[in-house]
Parts: structure tokens; C-alpha cells; sequence
């Protein structure tokens, strides 16, 4: 069974990219241009999967992981949050709002499929045998 993945950007290109970082690895992928819309997706068929922009306009990358972390069903579900800004209390914030990953743009390839790997590995064996 393929992986389902949320990817959730305002910007149409960084959804793109995402995409072609990790199509080769047989994710399904779902897009989400902004934080309402990627929680309506996830309400209706919880991805395996989040990774979403920080900064979006309205509901932010870290607001949206403390409502999935707060919905029953969706809160044990790995949440990545990717950024351009550089600074470290913005990483220091994103982990105290509940997020698993860190990653700063430009998208590291390599570093973005070892934690999807990484997370999607560890959701797995938190489920246990299927």
C-alpha cells in the first residue's frame, strides 16, 4: 500500500518541488494550498504523512500542527514544517508546538527522504503488525 502524503504550500512551485524531491519513492501525494483546506483533506482521510509551509497566510504551518495534534484520529500523524527563515528560535517553537521534523529551504533532497523515511518507519512500527 502506497504512503499517502499532504504536502500543504501556498506557493503552487514549492508543492512542485516537494513532489519531484520524493516521487520516486512511490508516495501518493494530496496538496493543500493553505492550512483550512490541508485540515479538511486530513478530516476526510487521514494522511500518513504532513508536511506543510511555516508561514502561510491566515492559519500558520505551527498553528495547524497544534489543531492536528489536538483532533482525535489525526494526531498521531508525523508533521514536518518547512522554512526559509533561519532562525533558531523559530525551530525551538516548531518542536514545542508538536512537530516531528525541521527542514529549512532550499529543500535538502537527501535530508527530506531520510526523515520521511525516518517518520513513516517509526508511525509503522507504533501501529504495530497490520
Amino acid at each position: 500500500m502506497r504512503r499517502r502524503i499532504l504536502l500543504i504550500d501556498d506557493s503552487r512551485t514549492t508543492l512542485e518541488v516537494l513532489k519531484v524531491h520524493l516521487m520516486n519513492y512511490g508516495y501518493e501525494f494530496v496538496t493543500a494550498g493553505d492550512a483550512d483546506e490541508a485540515f479538511a483533506i486530513a478530516q476526510k482521510r487521514a494522511p500518513d504523512l504532513i508536511i506543510s509551509d511555516l508561514a502561510m497566510p491566515g492559519v500558520t504551518g505551527l498553528d495547524l500542527c497544534k489543531k492536528i495534534r489536538k483532533t482525535a484520529g489525526l494526531k498521531s500523524i508525523p508533521f514536518v514544517v518547512v522554512t526559509a527563515k533561519k532562525e533558531d528560535a523559530v525551530r525551538r517553537d516548531a518542536f514545542a508546538a508538536g512537530v516531528d521534523g525541521f527542514l529549512r529551504k532550499p529543500i535538502d533532497s537527501n535530508r527530506l527522504q531520510q526523515l520521511v523515511t525516518e517518520l513513516l518507519s517509526r508511525r509503522r512500527s507504533a501501529a504495530g503488525p497490520q
